[in-house]
């Protein structure tokens, strides 16, 4: 493919595609690319002014009692540090009423919401577990839930971090969930599986119209 020359004879850089959001690195799903930069700011215009619609798919540790419900907890950075005196953060719930109270940065709290609704509930039998001692045990059962997601805001593993947070964290989740969990799946099970947002028409004098697109998820 040819570039375009601008008047003064210079050849005009072609555009890259690139993201309009961001998914996290190891969570699957679909994700809106902008193919002009008109489009990559409207992208982004879209999700910071929370006008899309997005459901992610999630497998939680353990039966959730209700069959559906919100999570609002805030969202904020603690201030932590490596072996070698390097400071770094790490995104945490501030849950009301905790035991432990969290030192957060000032300032880095900020209100998240998630809906989420149970799509099965399933229990199933662990072909080889073992007990504290390291003896095998017989007729153990893992229970775990599907959970439709649908993040209200866009904070940092805010939906890790909620279900964690009531007593479900996500399968394969190495960094909120305790061990058991964590190896539980040979990956965060974690699927962003629809999104919705509204999109210019090129058809018409700056209307909009809606585009959807479903990825369905893995498990």
């Amino acid at each position: 493919q040819k570039r375009r020359r601008k008047k003064n004879g210079k050849p005009k850089r072609l555009y890259v595609p690139r993201p309009c959001h961001r998914l996290d690195y190891d969570t699957s799903g679909i994700i809106a690319v902008a193919l002009t930069p008109d489009a990559q700011r409207w992208g982004q215009m879209l999700f910071q002014e929370r006008l899309t619609t997005k459901t992610y798919i999630a497998l939680v540790a353990g039966h959730l009692y209700d069959d559906e419900g919100i999570v609002e907890y805030g969202i904020g950075k603690i201030p932590t540090g490596s072996a070698e005196g390097i400071g770094y953060n790490r995104w945490a719930c501030d849950i009301p009423d905790r035991d432990v109270s969290l030192a957060f940065t000032e300032g880095s709290v900020r209100p998240a919401r998630t809906e989420w609704r149970v799509s099965a509930r399933l229990t199933v039998p662990l072909s080889c577990s073992t007990d504290d001692k390291g003896d095998e045990q017989s007729g153990v059962m893992a229970k775990y839930t599907r959970v439709e997601l649908k993040p209200i805001t866009g904070r940092g593993r805010q939906l890790r971090l909620h279900m964690a947070a009531i007593g479900h964290p996500i399968l394969g989740d190495e960094l909120h969930a305790p061990s058991e969990v964590a190896n539980a799946a040979p990956r965060l099970c974690l699927h962003a599986e629809t999104l919705a947002l509204p999109v210019m028409d090129i058809g018409s004098a700056g209307g909009t119209v809606l585009a959807s697109a479903t990825y369905p998820a893995p498990f």
